[in-house]
């Protein structure tokens, strides 16, 4: 069996509810909560598909690990020489389809 939620609300929170309704935006202050709680429920599914998503990129990840398609550098100047070589070969490419 569930708790009833409390039902108290700080004098902040009571003004909130009140100038929505007063505004004409909600019809009632339970109207406002629900709105609240609809938010809230979007941005958890929000959240949940995102990580979904993240863990989708990870197993991805590992697996181009485990099929030896991974570069590996020595140093971290080694890395930045070939981020640095392939943004100037980006830049170049974007420039000369400007060109065109």
């Amino acid at each position: 069996m569930s708790q009833e939620p409390p039902r108290v609300l700080t004098e902040a929170q009571r003004q909130f509810l009140d100038a929505r309704v007063a505004d004409g935006l909600y019809e009632d202050p339970a109207s406002v909560v629900q709105a609240g709680l609809d938010l809230l429920e979007e941005q958890e599914r929000e959240e949940q598909q995102r990580l979904e998503y993240l863990r989708s990129e990870v197993q991805e990840a590992l697996a181009e690990v485990d099929r030896g398609e991974v570069i590996e550098f020595k140093n971290d100047e080694e890395q930045h020489q070939f981020f640095k070589d392939m943004f100037d070969k980006a830049v170049a490419n974007h420039q000369a389809s400007q060109r065109c």
